[in-house]
């Protein structure tokens, strides 16, 4: 029978003499993951069962029983509260082990890549982290090193909590430093640990063997003990510096009492500091070379000990070291390709980079789905056509690698560096982050830190250098349109990009952005697991480029750093902003002929020209766009060359709009539109827009929407309604509140006070309706200032109950204390979330009687915290309320509204009906014959994956993205695994599916919605724009909205060439 985990616990606590009224368990981790304190200092343990298996030719660290997940959150602890972290091993019924315990000696990530897997998009179980059929421990402590890279220590079990006391984990996570821990005490730290790595040299009676606990005591000892001989005062461990370690040594020599232990412990020490310096001066080259990121589709063996290597394909085209120029390159890739292949100059761009740009000498980023690789390149080019295994016979031009760090997790980089690493290409510079790999070799780099920031106090900032550019540092550019403003900056941007070697941003002030767009702020975002909320500092372009030129200064050759600040907001309509201007677009699209209709985005006056879908003036057309007249001119050009207009109508108005001041009754002032959380909204939406009083626009007959309905017929031939949900149930959230998972649906039928009783529930408003707070809870969410914001925002009532202070009982009291600055942002995303932990909000003017359930309850502690039976009978009651009853009463909402409006118009309408769905809607539309909107891969219904253009009804609209959502690049490299299903299964083709989005196959996807027998199909430019590789953009991410609206797609549509050729390919699949 295995040993379990619940085995190993007991014997954990038994050899390691843990006092089990003295344990905190770390939530989530079955008991597996404890904090306990060994001499005064707290420490995170995490215990495993090790299983035998095959009379020990099976032996391993069983990760069974979610075992895999519950050690994350274990060293996710750890490093959240700067602990010291170990994970154990313990088997008292085996033979071999059943004296020792087993540590596992390597950081969560290292062991996660072999240990854990995912089925689907879901967790799975892990697989086994494996130790060594020959590893018998004997002695008192031995340590190995696994072929996976890490090691694994055995300790004799009465040396337990020794080892624990001396031994710290953290250098395994280099990113974590010890509160207040000086400058000799990060030495002491860094030499144990490079100790720990070191062998006995041969002389030694017991060479090749790993140093004893004891010994790298002995050694820390001595080191502490030896004053250096410049500062008596001071021990070596103060310094390390080369000369002064030196200089002790010949003191030690010279002395006429020797003190051989200490001269050999100098020596040691001396070691360790000249191999940190010669470490620490490698790093540093890699900012005076060239970084290269390379991508190497199919297998290859390029991390092998035996052949370290970078390569390229198109072996096809041989030996290329005879090539010198990129003539010479095109000539030979024509023999062999056909000359007319759109990825030609692409193709040889990259080879003649591989061939000529890369040095010896350079570093390389070699990045793979999962994981990267670091490395330096070594050689020349070289022809390799020696067949090695598990190598792709295409990859036979290569450069030698030495590799430096290998297999990094993606997720332990920034999202920029991230997407910079997604790239199409197969080579591709990446000099902005050789500041980032220096740290991820030394072990210092901080994702939650990408500017670096909080090294800043600590440093000496440089805010002035010996760079001279021609031009002042502090500018004001101005003048009259036309007169070279524009022209003037761009080349001063490409000259400190190009000629001085440095960086450059460029901003637009436009009406609505804020400071903390342009300097920074605190967001919240999902962590790696997806399951916990965290706060992470992303800063804005300002604290970018200043921290960046901050960096820059401390170098020995430091670079220029430009901030270009635009005043003048351009909406996406056209580049200049106006209808008029526009005009241009409709000539080109005309002449083309590979569009017969243009979607307008709302025309509205609105308080920002970049979003449209606040209005402040729904009956008025927006005059920074030209207003009504030059609207209407514009629509009848487009009729004139025979292009359908689409309008857009919001579902939503502005809370301080003409409307609302003009007929306040008609909404609902107390109340916020929004929506409910989904996969891109973790804490939902809050629009900020007030919701409609249907009851009161029924009286007029729904007079104000019949109005609007007829004024968009003065214009548009067709219109969408944006979020017609919203006709069928609105997602509500009181005005207090600022988070849109405060919400509700309405209008809804509430859950009644008797149906708890019905499922045998004892109704418990206080439990239920208010927010759940415990000092375990408060932990949680707030760590070590728990006990400041019980004391400033808690009430205890009856000794025990906790309730928050009516100063922040609701979101927006607590933002409005954060904006006087009584709180910090951190205090604040936690009380949000200990306001909003509660299972159900009551129905005003019920009386206690009826209530909503809270939308994703079951992920919080007040839940968590339910006996099973209760969370099994609420959760029924949770399905019952948003996914069953409101069906009928949603379909009648609707049919009192939508027909009364699209009688008051001759214009089709297009329903944008996403989101949570009800089987109502659909009925509803195909009765009054509104379009539906159909997108490939988001289905309305969760028994498929994705939705096939040619299952299209008539009436609907299908495309394959919205502005909301990626394009199809982008999102073909979101989900491999997803898009691997979506090219066998939705295109029919056969085999792997390639990693980038080919131009053949954003052409097949195009195609079938063509073909689909829906009345209309429509694309994001960029999408047209995708199936011609000589046209769309390199990196896929640069073509997502908003980053198109100015300088992307709208230049390469001006540029002639690129329309015909545009022109030719459309029209061919046509």
């Amino acid at each position: 029978m295995a040993y379990t985990y619940r085995e190993a616990i007991k014997t954990a606590y038994k050899y390691l003499n843990i006092n089990e009224d003295k344990v905190k368990v770390i939530d989530d981790t079955n008991g597996r993951g404890i904090v306990y304190e060994f001499d005064g200092v707290q420490t995170v343990i995490f215990i495993y069962p090790i299983s035998c298996k095959q009379n020990n030719k099976q032996n391993f660290f069983d990760t069974r029983d979610s075992g895999a997940k519950e050690r994350g959150i274990a060293w996710q602890y750890a490093k959240d509260n700067l602990l010291r972290y170990f994970c154990l091993g313990f088997n008292e019924e085996q033979e071999r082990y059943k004296d020792y315990v087993l540590s596992l000696e390597s950081d969560e990530n290292s062991i996660s890549n072999i240990s854990f897997r995912k089925v689907s998009d879901s967790e799975g179980t892990g697989t086994q982290v494996n130790i060594p059929n020959d590893f018998i421990p004997e002695g008192k402590f031995v340590r190995i090193r696994t072929p996976k890279g890490f090691f694994i220590s055995a300790i004799k079990k009465e040396y337990a909590d020794e080892y624990i006391r001396l031994f710290d984990n953290r250098p395994y996570m280099l990113e974590v430093e010890s509160d207040g821990e000086d400058q000799e005490e990060q030495n002491k730290r860094l030499f144990r640990y490079w100790m720990q790595l070191q062998v006995k040299p041969e002389s030694d009676s017991n060479a090749r063997e790993h140093y004893s606990s004891d010994s790298i005591d002995s050694y820390v000892s001595n080191i502490a003990n030896t004053a250096l001989a410049s500062n008596p005062a001071k021990c070596l461990f103060y310094t390390l510096d080369i000369g002064e370690v030196q200089s002790t040594i010949e003191v030690l020599d010279n002395s006429e009492k020797k003190n051989n232990t200490q001269r050999s412990a100098a020596n040691k020490y001396l070691d360790f500091v000249i191999e940190k310096e010669a470490n620490d001066k490698a790093y540093e080259e890699i900012l005076n070379h060239n970084l290269w990121g390379i991508h190497i589709k199919e297998q290859n063996n390029a991390l092998s000990d035996e052949n370290p290597h970078v390569c390229i394909g198109w072996s096809v085209l041989g030996d290329l070291s005879s090539l010198e120029t990129t003539e010479d390159i095109m000539a030979v890739y024509e023999q062999h390709f056909n000359k007319n292949n759109r990825a030609k100059g692409q193709d040889v761009g990259m080879i003649r980079r591989f061939l000529k740009e890369l040095q010896v000498g350079d570093y390389v980023i070699f990045a793979e789905s999962t994981e990267f690789h670091i490395g330096r390149i070594e050689s020349e080019y070289i022809y390799d056509d020696t067949d090695y295994p598990n190598q792709s016979s295409d990859y036979k031009n290569v450069r030698k690698v030495k590799w430096l760090k290998t297999h990094i997790s993606r997720k332990e980089i920034s999202k920029a560096m991230h997407n910079s690493l997604a790239t199409a290409m197969s080579i591709f510079g990446i000099n902005d982050y050789r500041s980032a790999v220096v740290d991820l070799l030394r072990g210092t780099y901080k994702k939650d830190d990408e500017t670096g920031i909080t090294e800043v106090e600590s440093i000496e900032l440089k805010f002035k250098t010996d760079i001279n550019l021609p031009y002042e540092n502090n500018r004001i550019v101005f003048g009259a349109p036309g007169t070279g403003k524009s022209f003037e900056l761009k080349k001063d941007s490409e000259d400190v990009q190009k000629k001085y070697g440095g960086e450059f941003e460029r901003v637009t002030f436009h009406p609505d952005y804020t400071y903390s767009q342009f300097v920074g702020t605190y967001k919240p975002i999902m962590d790696d697991d997806g399951e916990k909320i965290k706060y992470d500092y992303v800063p804005g372009p300002f604290m970018r480029v200043l921290v960046s030129a901050l960096k820059s200064a401390m170098t020995t050759q430091p670079k220029p750093h430009l901030l270009i600040i635009e005043e003048i907001n351009i909406p996406t309509l056209s580049k200049d902003g106006t209808f008029e201007k526009a005009k241009s677009h409709i000539d080109k699209i005309a002449s083309n002929g590979f569009a017969t209709a243009i979607e307008i985005m709302p025309v509205e006056n609105t308080f920002s020209l970049q979003w449209g879908y606040d209005g402040v003036d729904k009956f008025a057309v927006n005059e920074k766009m030209g207003g009504a007249t030059k609207l209407k001119e514009l629509i009848d050009y487009a009729h004139s060359k025979g292009i359908i207009i689409k309008g857009d109508i919001p579902i939503g108005v502005n809370r301080n709009s003409v409307d609302t001041w003009e007929s306040p009754e008609l909404y609902n002032m107390n109340m916020a539109a929004g929506a409910p959380p989904d996969m891109f909204a973790i804490k939902g939406q809050n629009w900020e827009l007030p919701t409609y009083n249907w009851e009161k626009m029924e009286e007029t007959g729904f007079a104000w929407w019949r109005q609007r309905f007829a004024q968009m017929s003065n214009y548009f031939d067709t219109f969408r309604v944006d979020h017609i949900l919203g006709f069928f149930r609105i997602w509500q959230i009181p005005y207090e509140q600022e988070e849109g998972i405060m919400g509700y649906l309405n209008p809804s039928i509430p859950v009644h006070i008797n149906e708890f009783a019905e499922k045998g529930i004892r109704f418990d408003y206080n439990r239920f309706c208010m927010p759940f707070i415990t000092d375990a809870v408060m932990w949680e969410i707030f760590g070590d200032e728990a006990p400041w914001v019980k004391a400033n925002c808690i009430d205890i009532f009856d000794g025990w109950i906790l309730r928050l202070k009516p100063i922040c009982d609701t979101q927006k009291k607590v933002e409005a204390m954060f904006q006087k600055g009584m709180i910090s942002e951190k205090i604040k995303w936690g009380l949000f979330d200990l306001i909003s932990n509660v299972l159900f909000f009551e129905v005003k003017g019920s009386n206690g009687t009826q209530f909503y359930p809270r939308y994703g309850m079951q992920v919080l502690t007040t839940f968590r915290y339910l006996d099973s039976h209760i969370q099994r009978k609420i959760e029924e009651l949770y399905v019952d309320y948003f996914y069953r009853r409101q069906d009928g009463h949603w379909k009648y909402s609707a049919l009192r509204k939508l027909p009364a409006l699209k009688r008051s118009t001759n214009m089709m309408i297009c329903g944008e009906d996403l989101g949570m769905m009800a089987d109502c809607v659909t009925s509803v539309m195909n009765e009054l014959g509104i379009l539906s909107l159909e997108i490939q891969r988001a289905p309305k219904v969760d028994t498929i994956e994705f939705f096939h253009p040619a299952d299209a009804k008539y009436l609907s609209v299908v495309t394959p993205s919205t502005h909301d959502m990626s394009t199809i690049r982008g999102w073909w490299e979101e989900k491999p695994d997803v898009t691997q299903r979506f090219y066998n299964q939705q295109l029919g083709h056969w085999g792997q599916a390639p990693y980038f989005a080919e131009w053949w196959v954003c052409r097949d996807i195009l195609v079938q919605h063509l073909y689909s027998p829906a009345m209309w199909a429509i694309f994001q430019i960029q999408d047209l724009f995708s199936i011609n590789p000589e046209i769309r953009r390199e990196n896929p991410n640069d073509e997502r909205i908003p980053k198109t609206y100015r300088d992307c797609h709208i230049i390469s549509f001006q540029s002639d060439d690129i329309e015909l050729k545009l022109k030719k390919f459309i029209r061919s699949i046509r």
